[in-house]
C-alpha cells in the first residue's frame, strides 16, 4: 500500500495528502457545474446582457476578494480560513444555484462565489506550505491532473438533460454538488492541520492593521510594476481570463447558432478533457527536456 502511495502520489503526506485524495469530491461536479450554467440561466429568463454583466461583475469582485486574502489568511489562519470561505463560495452558492428562479438569485450567488480568491489562497497555504519543495510540483500536477479528468464527467450531466431537461438537470447537479462539497470540506477540516508558517502568521497578526495592509499592497505594486517577468505573467493571466470569459457562452452559441441539440453540447467539454490530459501525458516530459523558457514559449 505504501509502494502505491508512493507511485501514485509521489509520497505526499500530510495535508497535501489530505486535499489531493478529497479533491475529486469538488472536482466531479465542478466539471459538470459551469457549463451548462448559460443554457440553464436562459430557461430561467435571466438575459444574454444579464449574464455577461454578472460575468464582468465576478471578474472585478474577484480581484477585489483577492487583494483581501493574505490579511485574512494570515489572520485567522489556513485552516479556518478555507473552511469557513469554502462553505460560503462553494456550498452555499450551490444550494442558491440549485433553487434560483430568476436574474436576483443569480447575482447573490455571484456575490457569494466571489469569495472563492480566499478559500483557494488559504487552501494552497494550508495544502503545500509544510510539504517538502521537491514534493509540490507533485501535488500540483496531480491537482491539474484531478480537475483536467473532472471535464470527462461533463457529458454525464448531458445524459441528464436528455432525460429530465435543462432545469431539473441542473438543479440535481446543483444539490449534489452541494452534499458533496460540503462533506469534502468537513472531512479534510478534520485530518489537516494549521501550519507551522500559519501559526506564526497568526500570531504576528493577531492585531488586523489596515494602514500595514495598505503599505504592504504598495511595496508588492512597485515589486510589480519593476519586474517584466511580473508584469508579462499578469498580461498573459489575464489574456487567459478572458479567454475563459469568451468560452461562458460556448453552450449557447453551440446550441443557438451552431443548432446541436442541448443534451449533445457537454460532449465538447467531454472531449477537451481527454485531449487535454493525453496532452499532458503525451507532451509534458518532451516540454521539460527543452528547458522551462523554451517549453513555455512552445505552449
Amino acid at each position: 500500500m505504501n509502494n502505491l502511495r508512493q507511485k501514485l502520489l509521489g509520497g505526499l503526506d500530510g495535508n497535501a495528502y489530505y486535499s489531493i485524495i478529497m479533491e475529486p469530491l469538488w472536482a466531479v461536479f465542478g466539471g459538470m457545474i459551469f457549463f451548462y450554467q448559460p443554457l440553464y440561466m436562459k430557461h430561467l429568463n435571466v438575459t444574454e446582457v444579464q449574464m455577461g454583466f454578472l460575468n464582468s461583475l465576478a471578474a472585478t469582485l474577484a480581484v477585489i476578494t483577492s487583494f483581501i486574502a493574505g490579511p485574512i489568511t494570515d489572520r485567522f489562519g489556513r485552516k479556518r480560513t478555507t473552511l469557513v470561505f469554502d462553505l460560503i463560495c462553494w456550498s452555499m452558492t450551490m444550494f442558491v444555484w440549485a433553487i434560483s428562479q430568476n436574474y436576483w438569485y443569480f447575482l447573490l450567488a455571484v456575490v457569494l462565489n466571489s469569495f472563492n480568491k480566499i478559500s483557494y489562497i488559504s487552501w494552497t497555504c494550508l495544502s503545500i506550505e509544510d510539504t517538502e519543495e521537491d514534493k509540490r510540483v507533485y501535488f500540483f500536477s496531480l491537482i491539474m491532473i484531478i480537475n483536467l479528468a473532472s471535464g470527462i464527467f461533463a457529458p454525464l450531466a448531458g445524459i441528464l438533460v436528455e432525460k429530465i431537461g435543462v432545469v431539473n438537470a441542473m438543479r440535481l447537479i446543483y444539490g449534489l454538488g452541494c452534499i458533496s462539497m460540503t462533506a469534502m470540506f468537513f472531512i479534510r477540516n478534520k485530518f489537516v492541520k494549521e501550519t507551522g508558517i500559519g501559526k506564526r502568521m497568526m500570531k504576528e497578526h493577531s492585531e488586523f492593521s489596515v494602514k500595514d495592509k495598505i503599505r504592504d499592497y504598495k511595496e508588492a505594486i512597485v515589486y510589480f510594476y519593476n519586474s517584466k517577468v511580473t508584469l508579462l505573467m499578469f498580461f498573459i493571466l489575464l489574456i487567459g481570463q478572458l479567454q475563459m470569459s469568451f468560452l461562458y457562452f460556448q453552450s449557447v452559441y453551440l446550441k443557438d447558432i451552431i443548432g446541436i441539440k442541448e443534451s449533445l453540447t457537454s460532449i465538447v467539454p467531454g472531449i477537451s478533457a481527454v485531449v487535454n490530459l493525453m496532452v499532458y501525458f503525451v507532451f509534458m516530459d518532451k516540454l521539460r527536456r527543452v528547458g522551462d523558457k523554451k517549453a513555455y514559449f512552445m505552449v
